[in-house]
Parts: structure tokens; sequence; C-alpha cells
């Protein structure tokens, strides 16, 4: 076998190999017609990663409602989005368990001192509303009257008004924002011990409580409530974004985000995102909450 036939297999080789990429090219497209595909452009750093919000469940939907519409601009970035109390959110927060706490009482209420490391960011605000078993037949409570039921003095509907009926008054879980507003605002009451108001019992659903028992009595965000409950008004006046916009409910709170030091990075992103007016009209309006324009920096009650 002469040279040349040895090396003919490896020449035809090395020939194919440099004219298939040609022959492809030629296939793919004509003279003029052929597109550099684009590089994909990487999101900035502050729109990446995962961030905690840990605290309040009457701000859990907000947030949550949010950080959808987020992953639609930032589809890197992820929030998650844990429930448990304010007080419990913002001790998360300082021991590191989470990027930002939901609080919906201020952390100076509720930390004193301790709260000096954490800044806030309004984002909101809550409407509350007193609630009802339909069986009581009860529409209006005054708040002389609203403490007279959860102190003890009033015992049977017919005292106010309603039917014959035991009342069974029902209180937040202890460590809620929702429990520490209502003592504040309605009941004007103090610190709370162990012992204080035992006729009540806690609850962590308290509008599926109060739809279940009759003569029973609690009270919610207005965005949790559902039509198995009736809502009371306060002194004559229904809870909603006007009524606590122009100052004449006031049961109600901000919606309060919290970081340790000022907030950077992803969490910054999105709380400015949360605050975005967009945001504020589209998302958070329509889940009854009240845009921070309505509020004109009205102080909380």
């Amino acid at each position: 076998m002469s040279r040349l036939s040895r090396r003919l297999p490896g020449v035809l080789a090395l020939v194919l190999a440099l004219l298939l990429p040609l022959a492809a090219a030629c296939d793919s497209a004509s003279p003029g017609d052929a597109e550099i595909p684009p590089t994909p452009t990487a999101a900035p750093a502050t729109y990446q990663g995962t961030i905690i919000c840990a605290g309040s469940s009457a701000l859990a939907p907000l947030v949550r409602h949010a950080a959808l519409e987020f992953s639609q601009l930032a589809p890197e970035a992820f929030v998650i989005v844990i429930t448990s109390t304010s007080q419990l959110g913002l001790a998360t927060l300082q021991d590191d368990g989470a990027d930002i706490a939901m609080s919906d009482v201020r952390a100076p209420d509720l930390l004193g001192a301790d709260a000096s490391t954490l800044w806030e960011y309004p984002v909101a605000a809550v409407p509350y509303a007193v609630i009802v078993n339909p069986d009581t037949h009860v529409t209006n409570l005054t708040r002389a009257q609203l403490r007279r039921i959860y102190t003890g003095e009033v015992h049977n509907w017919q005292e106010v008004g309603g039917a014959d009926l035991p009342i069974a008054a029902f209180h937040a879980s202890k460590g809620s924002g929702l429990r520490y507003l209502f003592r504040k605002t309605i009941l004007a009451a103090g610190p709370e011990t162990d012992t204080d108001l035992p006729i009540n019992a806690s609850s962590t659903n308290l509008v599926g409580d109060v739809s279940a028992r009759p003569g029973a009595i609690g009270y919610a965000a207005l965005a949790d409530v559902i039509p198995e409950v009736h809502i009371v008004t306060i002194d004559g006046i229904a809870p909603s974004n006007q009524t606590i916009a122009d100052g004449t409910y006031g049961f109600w709170s901000y919606a309060w985000l919290y970081t340790k030091g000022r907030a950077g990075g992803l969490a910054s992103a999105f709380i400015n995102f949360v605050q975005s007016p967009n945001v504020q009209k589209d998302v958070i309006a329509p889940l009854g909450f009240t845009p921070m324009a309505w509020m004109k920096d009205r102080l909380a009650p």
C-alpha cells in the first residue's frame, strides 16, 4: 500500500471537518440575513438573591402580593414571607433570622430602647374592624360599651341592645400587634399582665372563631373580614380607607417594614418597590390597605 493510500482516510476526515461548518452556515441564512444572538444582561446585584420577611399576619397579604409583583420585575429575586406576630418578627430580625420585619406597631412601642438599631419604613395604613357573630343582632357599639364587654362588666348582648345571648369575647393572640392596638386604642388599657382580662379567650384564628360561635365578638384587619361575620361601627363610624384617612375612625395603624440598620441591597430594592406610587395604587389599595399618599403624614393613634 502506498503512503498516499495510507493517509487518505485522515485527509478526507480533515476536509470534511473544514467543509461541514461552511455548509451549515450557507444553509442557515443567506448573505446579509444572519443576526448575532443578543447577550443576556444579568440583573443588577440589588435585584438578585433571597430575603426573608417575618412578622405580623395582618401585613402578610400586603407583602405577599407585593412580592409576587416584584418577581415579575426581578425574576432572580425571591421574597419569602413568614407569618407570626409583630413582636416575634422584630425579635427574629434582631437575631438575624430575617432581613425584614413586618409590624403593625412601631418597634419602640414593643421593644423600647432595644429598637434603636432598627430602621422603619411605613408602607401603608391598616384599618381594623370590630366583628361579631350575626346572632348578636348588634350593629354599633361605643368605645365605652366595648370596654365594659372586655372587662366583664357586660355579660349578655341584651345589655347593649342586642339579642338575649351570652357574650363570648375573643382577643387576638398575645404578642400580636393587633391585640396591642385594640387594648391601646379601644380599651385604653396599659401594659398587659399574665392575669389580665382572664374572661377573654385568645385566638390565632379570630375571624373563624367569631363566625363559628354564637354571641362571639372579636376584632381583625378589615382585609381579613369574611361575610360570615358582621362589622360593627364604633361610635357610629365604619372602618374604611376614607374614614381613617380623614381621621374620623380611630382603630387603625401603620404597616411598618423594619430592617436592622439602613436597608441595603435586595431589601432596599423591595421596600422602595412597595412604596412606589404604582404599587400603592394598584396592589395595596385593592387589598383593603390605605396608600400612604392618602394619610398626609397623619400620626398613628
